[in-house]
């Protein structure tokens, strides 16, 4: 299944549709069919102007589309990451959907203001959104890092004045422990080359059908600053092997540890395959 939706609920400020209250729906809604799901929230632009999605006829706000594509296809997808843990564990002491308020008792711009050594009164107006993002590990705390046992979430703002953060997404609680993570250009590009080529090796390239690559709209060059455009780097991959479609997206939606989820800061791609 494919999903799409329009992320911006209003801005400015920026006020979203939140993907994890999305998924968690599809689940409900699925009854325990066990589908694979991907998919993406869509954004306008990277200051967050309105966004809309196309049902084959018209332009929607405010809505999602689902496509469930053909038994005879098989999708196999893997996810592209890039990020590093900069802190130890830090909890969340205080949280009111994305509004983050606290980490360990203290203000959150308070510790991300020592971490990146930012002027506390002068965090608003920052580039924390371009830095660092909260990462969430899944297994054991303490097992050497893996990249794919983190879920990221992007930062979209910052408030020195009652001490928040917002978050793109809103299923971190109260008690979830997570690490402040960096963005990290030179693993971003090493992981799309890793991963894309490791996903090709697993499939019979005689029955690919198409290749959809959804990518996190911050991954891009013009916003990373890395020297590499990465979704350049999957397309040089896969060749002429089979058509290549992708966009960049503000949430994408993919299985990761047991179940689809939304994601941050990553790429995912998806090869389809016929049976």
């Amino acid at each position: 299944m494919l999903i799409f939706y329009d992320n911006t609920r209003s801005a400015p400020p920026p006020v979203l549709h939140t993907g994890s209250q999305l998924v968690d729906g599809l689940y409900a809604g699925l009854g325990g069919k066990n589908l694979h799901i991907i998919g993406a929230g869509m954004v306008g632009d990277f200051t967050f102007s309105p966004s809309f999605i196309f049902n084959g006829s018209s332009t929607l706000k405010h809505s999602v589309i689902a496509v469930v594509l053909p038994e005879t296809l098989t999708p196999n997808t893997t996810i592209m990451h890039g990020c590093t843990p900069v802190s130890s564990f830090l909890e969340i002491t205080k949280i009111d959907g994305p509004v983050l308020y606290e980490l360990d008792g203290r203000p959150a711009t308070e510790v991300f203001s020592e971490m990146l050594g930012i002027v506390h009164a002068s965090l608003g107006d920052s580039n924390i959104p371009f830095l660092v993002t909260l990462g969430r590990k899944y297994g054991d705390p303490y097992s050497p890092f893996n990249e794919g046992a983190y879920v990221n979430r992007l930062i979209i703002s910052a408030n020195p004045e009652d001490g928040s953060v917002t978050l793109f997404e809103a299923d971190f609680q109260q008690g979830t422990k997570i690490q402040i993570m960096s963005r990290d250009n030179r693993m971003m590009v090493e992981s799309v080359e890793r991963r894309t080529v490791e996903l090709l090796e697993t499939i019979d390239k005689e029955k690919s059908e198409f290749a959809l690559y959804i990518d996190c709209a911050g991954r891009a060059s013009g916003f990373s600053g890395s020297e590499v455009e990465e979704a350049g780097v999957v397309r040089k991959i896969i060749g002429n092997n089979m058509p290549f479609l992708g966009f960049y997206s503000g949430v994408e939606i993919a299985p990761l540890l047991g179940r689809s989820r939304p994601l941050g800061w990553t790429g995912v791609l998806t090869v389809f395959t016929n049976r």
